[in-house]
């Protein structure tokens, strides 16, 4: 039984000099097949035979040249049969795989059996997915045997972008021109899901608008205020938690104050005391300070008051094979509600990542939603904003929501 279980960051990509190593002539198509259309079938069968004269002649008129042969599938194989027109005789099990709702910036995994039912061995010359958020194990040269299955693992990472998240995997199997696809699917989805997935004000539109807000848990909640401002649900609904709200927004209220980037909920969900809504509008500008950031804004959850909390924004250092060094130096804020102090900066040489900690202090004696813009510094002089927020009050029932 073959079995490959690692899960590397290596996308199976072999190359033309790798094949010519291994001494299979046929393993050109690895590429050509998976990056250009598939050959007429009439270019399966062999070399093109050359016109016939109106004397009988098989020879080729010595100003028509036959016509090329398509390069995408090559006639022969290692295991000694022709490339068929086909697709291989492999079951692929699971189908495809949707991971349905997931946290965002986490690490999705599947493991697919590739099971041979044919009657003889078959190679697996490439695996390649289609998007850099998608991995797989080393699976090219693998043989499966007649009855035997090979494992294919795969991994998509969710980013921090809200949405529907696809990615393919087309996995080509030595003589055979036609592909295999494994289909990967997720929705990246904070704990509370919030429909439309942004805000688009821009030109003034939708300033007011409604948002619904469903626990993707199941967990009935109720909503204690939005960005601070009183609930106001679009429709009626019992009294009490629920699993899904449809309230209403009105960014006008924020005048004569900026419009936020993101708009903060605030909620008694045990799971998730806040989340956020990103607003689109001709006001809102951003403009990323320090090369590489990958976070934007973070919630702390709840703490209780009195407490403090912990934090950290993350920088990427490397891109392709430019490299570069992010040295934090301090944090402040403006927001009247808090402090913060720089902790540590941690470097991670392997992922080419540095992650600043900082600790975000509320002052005495408050409680409600805390948002905090929060400028990171670093030298330079390069400074970059970030939006922290959460909950501060006591464990249990939030006593100041609308039902």
């Amino acid at each position: 039984m073959i079995s490959h279980h690692s899960l590397g960051a290596t996308s199976a990509r072999p190359t033309l000099s790798t094949a010519a190593r291994r001494g299979a002539p046929s393993w050109a198509i690895a590429v050509a097949a998976l990056a250009t259309p598939l050959a007429a079938p009439h270019a399966l069968a062999g070399p093109i035979a050359p016109p016939v004269s109106a004397t009988g002649s098989s020879e080729a008129a010595p100003d028509r040249p036959t016509p090329p042969r398509a390069p995408s599938v090559s006639a022969t194989s290692p295991l000694t049969h022709a490339a068929v027109d086909a697709v291989p005789p492999i079951r692929i099990d699971p189908p495809s795989k949707d991971f349905g709702f997931v946290r965002p910036l986490t690490e999705n995994k599947v493991v697919f059996k590739l099971w041979n039912q044919g009657d003889r061995p078959l190679e697996i010359a490439a695996v390649t997915p289609s998007c850099k958020c998608t991995t797989t194990n080393e699976l090219a040269g693998t043989v499966i045997q007649p009855g035997e299955y090979a494992e294919l693992g795969a991994q998509i990472d969710a980013g921090a972008a809200i949405g529907v998240k696809g990615a393919n995997i087309k996995v080509l199997v030595d003589g055979y021109s036609q592909v295999l696809t494994l289909s990967l699917r997720a929705e990246v989805s904070q704990l509370l899901r919030i429909t439309p997935g942004y805000i688009n004000a821009i030109g003034a539109a939708n300033e007011q608008g409604r948002l619904v807000i469903e626990a993707t848990d199941g967990q009935p909640f109720s909503i204690c205020s939005i960005h601070g401002f009183p609930v106001v649900h679009a429709v009626s609904i019992p009294e009490g938690p629920q699993v899904k709200h449809v309230i209403e927004y009105d960014l006008t209220a924020f005048s004569p104050n900026p419009i936020p980037r993101y708009l903060v909920i605030e909620t008694d969900h045990p799971d998730c005391p806040a989340a956020d809504v990103l607003v689109r509008h001709d006001t809102v500008k951003f403009t990323a300070g320090i090369r590489g950031v990958l976070d934007m804004r973070g919630s702390f959850g709840r703490i209780a008051p009195g407490e403090s909390a912990e934090m950290g924004v993350r920088f990427r250092e490397r891109m392709g094979e430019q490299t570069w060094t992010t040295d934090v130096v301090g944090v402040s804020t403006e927001c009247p509600d808090a402090t913060v102090e720089l902790l540590e900066s941690d470097r991670d040489a392997d992922a080419a990542t540095v992650e600043a900690r900082f600790r975000i202090i509320p002052r005495e004696g408050f409680q409600g939603l805390l948002v905090a813009r929060v400028m990171i510094e670093a030298t330079g002089g390069r400074r970059q904003e970030f939006l922290a927020y959460g909950r501060v009050a006591p464990d249990g029932a939030c006593t100041t929501c609308t039902p």
